[in-house]
């Protein structure tokens, strides 16, 4: 009864985080369409490590990150429904490949959703920059965005491989 119910936290997180992320790629498409005409020519197109625009171009090249948004975006999604297709450190077995899948799984949707925040940061902030109401993206976005990448990464590898490591 208790591992039902953990079953079930564990799918409504899963689905919480898919419509989350999926909110948030919907959220930063619109924002750049309804900022679209009003952008001017040249808009930031690089950040320096402290957040601040350090090279320039057409606008767009917003276009090529919003492609890229969607196609991370559904990669990642994908990818959750077919976890037996990732490369694992150590080969899962019988006994725990269930487990394993699982947090590969999580893994997965936590960084669909990161990468979709940090994705809709960007586009946000080079509109906001281009149309110069913010001075920069901050200097807390590039060093937030590694911690909260690698973080994710290295605590999702340590409980894969403490499974793997399981028989």
């Amino acid at each position: 009864m208790q591992h039902e119910s953990h079953e079930q936290g564990r799918k409504a997180m899963l689905i919480s985080l898919r419509v989350l992320s999926t909110a948030v790629v919907i959220g930063g498409l619109a924002f750049l369409a309804v900022h679209w005409s009003a952008l001017p020519e040249r808009i930031p197109t690089h950040f320096d490590f402290g957040g601040r625009a350090d090279a320039w171009g057409g606008r767009g090249s917003l276009i090529v990150l919003a492609a890229a948004f969607v196609l991370l975006h559904g990669l990642l999604t994908v990818l959750q429904f077919f976890p037996g297709a990732l490369n694992y450190p150590i080969e899962p077995t019988a006994a725990n490949r269930r487990r394993a899948e699982t947090i590969a799984v999580q893994m997965l949707a936590w960084l669909d959703l990161i990468v979709s925040a940090l994705l809709g940061y960007l586009i946000v902030g080079t509109v906001q920059i281009a149309m110069r109401r913010w001075a920069d993206l901050g200097a807390a976005f590039v060093p937030v965005v590694l911690l909260t990448l690698f973080g994710t990464i290295v605590v999702h590898l340590i409980r894969l491989m403490r499974v793997l490591r399981s028989t």
